[in-house]
């Protein structure tokens, strides 16, 4: 899994170290539903930067709470809550929320295409 650290396309590029906070996002290579499709991921209603499959990517935080929401065309996730602290690294995961077939009737809802899980 590739890994890369997110950051605005204007911004200078910062390194993950032992003392920074990050939230951390994975999404596993899937096999046929959104195989070559990326996925927007906000943070605090702000795009953060987008994923593919088999990447992994961390975004800088603040120390705090902060919602975390991925999102494709018009729907996408539930924003899952998070808390950034010192030695305390959210850790999530996104991917369909079901098979191809299922994807067919997802579409129409707002939040249930993508399943976003902290690991």
């Amino acid at each position: 899994m590739s890994e890369a650290l997110a950051r605005p396309k204007s911004a200078a590029p910062t390194h993950m170290d032992s003392h920074s906070l990050h939230i951390v996002v994975s999404r596993p290579t899937g096999k046929y539903r959104d195989g070559k499709r990326g996925y927007r991921l906000f943070v605090d209603g702000d795009h953060a930067g987008d994923i593919g499959p088999g990447e992994q990517l961390a975004f800088p935080a603040s120390e705090g709470l902060h919602r975390v929401q991925a999102r494709i065309d018009w729907t996408g996730s539930p924003g899952v809550d998070v808390v950034v602290a010192p030695n305390q690294t959210p850790r999530l995961v996104v991917r369909p929320a079901g098979s191809a077939a299922m994807g067919l009737f997802q579409i129409f809802g707002r939040t249930s295409y993508l399943k976003l899980e902290q690991h």
